[in-house]
């Protein structure tokens, strides 16, 4: 069966309620202000879909929302931005999810409610049409119970249909790290954690020591450092990418997302893992200029002079 060169992105799905500007982050009893709002799309799976629609690269959704005002929301923040929706589930009596955004300078504190987008089970993907499909990434398992519980069958399911895999773990919101990484590695064929992240699953002290523990089963696994840029291990290799900085930085939400869309866009294309590295760099820090993680540029042309202004 002949492959499309397209992908199918899965995972959380909520709108994002941004506040910017506080004076700091309210402690238990106290009030704070906020010099700044803004409501976007939000959730990891949502905020990458759209930045590598944005680079050209057709995208459908595998998510869900509640049939409310919020659900309708994401569902035509997504549509503008030329993600297909037609494996979006709505679902009654569930509400949508939101995150609450603090933003102080480079701190941040997040509160989620995770509603309908914790009911995202193997029984809503697209099983057939992932058949003609040639990427699949999944972000962010640990707020979707069914997800998270089950992730090897999906990965599975998903190799199984002849898909280039991808997986962005993001924070576990219960703490307990527990994915089974040697176990799943062998099916995700990049694997995007940041430095802490990785820290936690892999239960080591030093990146090198989380690398080596994984040594037999990881294909790529692609650590984001922040402003230290972002690392590519492959068995036996590692090559580095500085990061590429914005000196006006709006906000960091998403930037990693960011990052993913433009390392896995430019694999799309064909291109080496030394661009792809490239790539994300710039998406991640094009991402900060703008309020939410998604927007910054919303054609492959935009990026592309928007890299260039950026790079001097």
């Amino acid at each position: 069966m002949k492959k499309r060169n397209d992908i199918l992105v899965a995972g959380d799905l909520n709108v994002d309620l941004l506040y910017n500007d506080l004076s700091n982050l309210p402690q238990t009893g106290e009030e704070v202000l906020a010099g700044d709002f803004n409501m976007a799309l939000g959730s990891s799976a949502g905020i990458m879909a759209a930045n590598i629609a944005a680079l050209g690269v057709n995208v459908a959704f595998v998510g869900v929302v509640g049939n409310d005002l919020f659900g309708q929301y994401i569902i035509d923040q997504l549509k503008q931005k030329n993600v297909s929706t037609q494996y979006v589930k709505v679902r009654e009596n569930f509400s949508t999810g939101s995150t609450v955004v603090m933003n102080q300078g480079q701190e941040r504190a997040n509160l989620t409610h995770a509603g309908a987008m914790a009911s995202l089970c193997i029984e809503d993907f697209p099983w057939e049409e992932m058949k003609r499909i040639s990427f699949f990434h999944l972000a962010n398992p640990f707020v979707l119970p069914q997800m998270r519980n089950n992730l090897l069958g999906l990965f599975d399911r998903a190799k199984d249909c002849g898909m280039i895999t991808s997986l962005d773990p993001q924070w576990d919101v219960k703490d307990k790290w527990d994915m089974d990484l040697k176990g799943l590695l062998p099916q995700v064929d990049y694997f995007f954690p940041n430095e802490k992240e990785f820290a936690l699953l892999t239960k080591s002290q030093t990146v090198g020591e989380g690398i080596q523990s994984l040594e037999a089963v990881f294909k790529h696994v692609v650590i984001t450092r922040g402003v230290k840029g972002s690392v590519l291990y492959t068995p036996g290799h590692r090559k580095e990418q500085g990061a590429v900085l914005n000196n006006q930085v709006v906000d960091c939400i998403g930037a990693g997302d960011a990052f993913c869309a433009g390392f896995l866009a430019a694999k799309i294309d064909g291109l080496s893992d030394t661009d792809a590295l490239k790539s994300g760099a710039i998406t991640g820090a094009l991402s900060t200029t703008i309020a939410g993680g998604a927007g910054a540029f919303n054609s492959k042309e935009e990026f592309l002079q928007k890299a260039e202004e950026l790079l001097g």
